[in-house]
């Protein structure tokens, strides 16, 4: 996505997003570290990769209309991360090939 062009850079979008992560990572089971990315993308959407990188869509910070709707966002994507839902994921599709 970096190649691509559709990582952005925005003090306050990250400031935001980053704090509340933040909060949210000191009560997860385990640490995982906070790894926050922008996504340049007018659609409402978030996600996390296995490693627990969390990109946050241009379009969903827009569209939240406060801090608790995007802690509810983000915390969703960590929980996908904790469960390793991104690990099953990975080892199904191997497992078709």
């Amino acid at each position: 996505m970096k190649k691509q062009g559709k990582l952005y850079t925005n003090a306050a979008d990250e400031a935001r997003v980053r704090s509340i992560a933040e909060k949210i990572t000191t009560v997860l089971p385990e640490k995982i570290p906070v790894k926050i990315y922008l996504v340049k993308d007018e659609t409402v959407n978030a996600f996390c990769l296995i490693d627990g990188s969390v990109f946050v869509h241009s379009g969903l910070l827009r569209t939240l209309k406060d801090d608790n709707q995007l802690a509810a966002v983000i915390a969703h994507e960590y929980g996908h991360a904790a469960a390793r839902h991104g690990a099953e994921n990975l080892t199904k599709l191997m497992m078709k090939s």
